[in-house]
């Protein structure tokens, strides 16, 4: 992670469901996923990590678990990953309007990666009571935004984690998005 530039990339990423009549039945590899989670704590020295909890609510209680002494701040006070995104709109709209001036500012660099540019394309503005989130651009549809949430969540535990004071020393800050 870098707190004065951050660099936005994926390790494990999930293959999307393929088009036509391929995707249908497709559902995420939900081993591999937790596979790359487990590789990722491994290899890095993982400071923060908040999952999402909609699609795999199971493997991220196993890695509150695991990881829960290794992170450095905790998702809510209840868990040390899991993030409802549904249930704290107000927070999620704060965070998302931080990282879309944060890529508008350039303070966080794309390394390239074709999925996460097409759902950082696909997000859409959604303004609510709270400011402006996002979401897909009609209820259904099959341009999907999981990188876009993906990134906001690791940049939510980035963001934590500088406030926090308990940024280790300075070494490979990089933001590694998982979906």
């Amino acid at each position: 992670m870098e707190s004065a530039s951050t660099c936005q990339g994926t390790a494990g990423e999930s293959p999307e469901r393929p088009a036509g009549p391929d995707g249908k039945g497709w559902e995420v590899d939900r081993l591999a996923v937790d596979e790359a989670v487990r590789d990722a704590f491994a290899r890095y020295q993982v400071v923060g990590m908040f999952a999402d909890v909609e699609h795999g609510e199971s493997h991220v209680d196993s890695w509150g678990e695991a990881f829960r002494e290794q992170v450095l701040v905790r998702a809510s006070a209840r868990h040390p990953i899991a993030w409802d995104m549904r249930g704290r709109p107000a927070q999620s709209t704060l965070a998302n309007e931080r990282l879309v001036q944060a890529v508008k500012d350039g303070v966080v660099k794309h390394t390239g990666n074709v999925a996460l540019r097409r759902h950082a394309l696909n997000a859409r503005r959604r303004p609510n009571i709270y400011g402006i989130s996002f979401g897909k651009d009609r209820r259904g549809s099959k341009r999907k935004v999981d990188g876009w949430a993906a990134m906001l969540l690791a940049d939510m535990a980035r963001q934590e984690v500088v406030m926090s004071g308990k940024l280790p020393s300075p070494r490979d800050r990089r933001v590694i998005v998982l979906r």
